[in-house]
């Protein structure tokens, strides 16, 4: 009969650095896209649409990276 006395893992090794690594930016890309779709969308209503929205054009910019959070 045998016995298994030490289990060895991956940790820490390369590829689970470049594995975390490209997850990092690829969550970055997906916030970015989403952050500038919602900027690029809310920015192409017209003040009066903003208006009924509660939205002022100052406030386009925090609403679309709150928005890109949420995604994330």
């Amino acid at each position: 009969m045998s016995f298994v006395t030490h289990a060895f893992t991956t940790r820490g090794g390369v590829a689970d650095k470049l594995s975390r690594t490209a997850n990092a930016l690829h969550g970055w890309a997906r916030f970015y896209a989403a952050r500038r779709a919602t900027f690029h969308e809310l920015s192409a209503l017209s003040d009066r649409e903003l208006d009924d929205l509660g939205i002022g054009r100052g406030d386009i910019a925090r609403i679309a990276v709150e928005s890109a959070r949420r995604i994330r």
